[in-house]
């Protein structure tokens, strides 16, 4: 998972929040360790995520993800 971003359907459009979580991948990282470290980080970041803000409207999630092939030619 290389980020997650919040989206607010808004008069037929969609508006990206000012909400965003990234992973980047650290120097000698293996793979299985960043798909490990990107799970943990992204449902901590869910577990904190303002709870009223959710309440106020429909927001969708879009995780943004890569194979470890694709990311080598990032």
């Amino acid at each position: 998972m290389l980020g997650t971003e919040l989206w607010l359907p808004k008069h037929g459009s969609i508006q990206s929040l000012p909400y965003f979580q990234r992973v980047d991948r650290r120097e000698g990282e293996t793979w299985d360790a960043l798909v490990a470290r990107a799970a943990t980080e992204t449902l901590a970041y869910f577990r904190e995520f303002p709870r009223s803000f959710v309440q106020e409207a429909d927001v969708y999630v879009h995780l943004n993800w890569v194979s470890e092939a694709d990311f080598e030619t990032l």
